[in-house]
């Protein structure tokens, strides 16, 4: 089955999407870096700039003292939504990634 897109490629509609979502990841991560250093944890935010992995999971941890649960959550969102979006792209190429 194919999606009949008027108005040109359907692709077209999935790198922006996925471009935001990088970008959203990507202020998350920093913020979540800030807050960890700010707390005087150095090593855990070299860490955490390392493995962005740990920074997002020491977030979540660390969301109610930080004060960053909105943080978490949108960084959250963005990442399931961008794997979504990947799929999709994935799909609309046939399996393949150029």
């Amino acid at each position: 089955m194919h999606l009949k897109f008027e108005g040109g490629n359907p692709r077209a509609l999935i790198v922006p999407g996925a471009i935001i979502c990088w970008l959203v990841s990507v202020v998350g991560w920093v913020m979540v870096l800030v807050k960890i250093f700010q707390s005087g944890s150095v090593g855990l935010g070299i860490l955490g700039i390392i493995c962005g992995l740990f920074a997002f999971i020491y977030g979540w941890m660390k969301a109610d003292e930080y004060g960053i649960r909105n943080v978490m959550l949108t960084w959250s969102i963005a990442i399931a939504i961008d794997v979504v979006v990947q799929g999709a792209f994935f799909a609309m190429n046939g399996g393949v990634h150029p």
